[in-house]
């Protein structure tokens, strides 16, 4: 399991649970685009 499932599991939890405002939500973890473009492709 990464890192990302926790962090994501945990913003739905608080109800943020639409596409931006998971990924905005995702910046106070840590992650930016471009670490989430890396993830995505590899």
């Amino acid at each position: 399991m990464s890192f990302l499932q926790p962090c994501l599991l945990t913003l739905l939890q608080r109800g943020e649970d639409h596409g931006y405002n998971l990924l905005s939500g995702l910046e106070e973890f840590g992650f930016n685009q471009d670490n989430l473009d890396r993830i995505q492709s590899g």
